[in-house]
């Protein structure tokens, strides 16, 4: 009889302020987007890791409907549409490991 492990791998986690324009460099296309409900000061940046539970301390954004990623001339870039904030906020980006 063999015996598998499973072996979780985490997504790593960053965390951007989101200004009013809306958009945010990115180094790559996120995996999921949270946004962190209890952040919203641009001068303390959220420390990770954060387990984000959604309704609780963040809030799970829809990829095309809430967040779209764009890629123009080589630099890559979030355009943040979510209705839960219509202000700046602080976004967890999850990306694979």
């Amino acid at each position: 009889m063999t015996r598998r492990s499973a072996v979780m791998q985490l997504s790593s986690q960053e965390v951007f302020w989101v200004p009013e324009s809306k958009c945010v460099d990115l180094p790559g296309k996120p995996l999921r987007v949270w946004t962190l409900a209890a952040h919203s000061d641009p001068n303390t940046k959220p420390v990770l890791p954060i387990i984000p539970q959604h309704g609780l301390n963040a809030f799970l954004e829809d990829e095309r409907h809430d967040w779209t990623y764009h890629m123009l001339g080589g630099d890559p870039w979030l355009k943040y549409n979510s209705r839960m904030r219509d202000h700046s906020v602080w976004i967890l980006c999850e990306f694979k490991p």
